[in-house]
């Protein structure tokens, strides 16, 4: 057998592979039925750049929730927030700050869970500095 009778030969057998082995992989992925995306992963809604206040019983601000990115989820009522910022109001007292790289917020249970980076702090600059706390993970109890 000459040398471009060889070379032709193994050409035809491996496109004659390579088509077996697309045959095989259509006749695979055709028997299966594609994998449908489930509803709970998908959020009902998203808001960009959200922010919600609650008021007290005489108008004033109780607490105020923002963050980048907000989704919502109906099938368990709960939300996903990216970069929360909670500001909490209280009579008499500076406000305090809570920020984190994630939450969930569960309406619910009138809870935020903060994740990532959270840090919490309350009053200005002093010369003995505001209160302030860090952590990876903090539940805000929201009233």
């Amino acid at each position: 057998m000459k040398a471009g009778q060889k070379r032709f030969a193994q050409l035809m057998l491996a496109a004659g592979l390579a088509t077996i082995a697309w045959w095989a992989m259509d006749n695979q992925i055709g028997t299966h039925d594609a994998p449908s995306l489930s509803s709970a992963n998908l959020p009902d809604y998203t808001i960009d750049n959200f922010s919600a206040t609650r008021l007290n019983a005489n108008g004033t601000p109780r607490h105020q929730l923002s963050a980048d990115h907000y989704r919502y989820f109906a099938v368990n009522d709960s939300a996903e927030l990216v970069r929360p910022h909670l500001v909490q109001y209280s009579q008499g007292n500076a406000p305090t700050h809570t920020r984190a790289d994630t939450g969930t917020l569960n309406p619910k249970q009138k809870s935020i869970v903060m994740r990532g980076n959270v840090e919490v702090r309350q009053g200005k600059q002093t010369e003995r500095g505001p209160i302030q706390l860090r952590t990876n993970e903090l539940t805000v109890e929201l009233q």
